[in-house]
């Protein structure tokens, strides 16, 4: 199938120049992450480059969603000299979407296209199973929460003050002005898909994706890297 598609692509002449891409994982995930992975080696077989960047900065335990922003941001900015496509999955899309609102239009022109899957964009929404009204009292009475470090596979206690800096930021303010995929499972208990349906609804670039998954999107793989391939590799249509 991957490789149907590029020759169809090069027999039409519509094959752009490839861009990079740059991949976040999500809350107590890593580089090494099985999404991420699944990725950077489908996109190899296109001649595509995945950089797997992690959020967890300065550490899962000591985690800073302002620095884990500044980083991204630098990223992006490091890298205007080619084109780009960021994917963030769940808390890795909240920490994709406020670092491209961090960048001037002129930072982010690189960034082509934005591939958001399982996305967090409400940590307060009261349907989902992340932090819910017991979650937060606990986490703020003890001064940490163990959140699973899925690489280590233990828990790790993390801070307040991830809490803290997640109140700084509103997703709803956000204006992406780029081709935008939101990829949901209508089965997310974790990040429920009504936050992905409110952020699409009135926002034109972005095309949303539901389907009969979970949070980890991982029950069809194949479909799944099936729908990236097909939003990143076809050209822009200014192009």
């Amino acid at each position: 199938m991957k490789d149907e598609l590029s020759k169809e692509l090069f027999r039409k002449g519509q094959m752009h120049k490839y861009p990079r891409i740059v991949c976040l994982h999500g809350l107590g995930g890593s580089p090494r992450s099985a999404k991420g992975l699944l990725i950077q080696e489908c996109f190899k077989q296109h001649g595509i480059a995945t950089e797997l960047l992690s959020v967890s900065i300065p550490s899962l335990e000591r985690l800073s969603v302002v620095l884990a922003i500044q980083a991204v941001a630098e990223e992006l900015r490091s890298r205007a000299s080619e084109p780009v496509v960021l994917i963030g999955s769940s808390f890795g899309a909240f920490v994709a979407i406020h670092a491209l609102a961090s960048l001037t239009p002129q930072e982010k022109g690189h960034v082509e296209r934005l591939v958001l899957l399982a996305p967090l964009f409400d940590p307060w929404d009261q349907n989902s199973a992340l932090l819910t009204p017991e979650v937060q009292r606990s986490w703020r009475e003890v001064g940490t929460f163990p959140i699973m470090d899925l690489e280590l596979k233990q828990e790790v206690p993390v801070h307040y003050r991830l809490m803290e800096e997640l109140r700084l930021f509103d997703s709803s303010k956000v204006s992406l002005n780029i081709p935008t995929l939101i990829v949901h499972g209508r089965g997310d208990k974790t990040v429920p898909c009504s936050q992905s349906q409110h952020f699409a609804a009135g926002r034109g670039e972005v095309q949303l994706k539901l389907v009969d998954q979970g949070h980890q999107l991982l029950e069809d793989p194949q479909g799944l890297l099936l729908m990236l391939e097909e939003f990143i590799l076809r050209p822009l249509r200014s192009s």
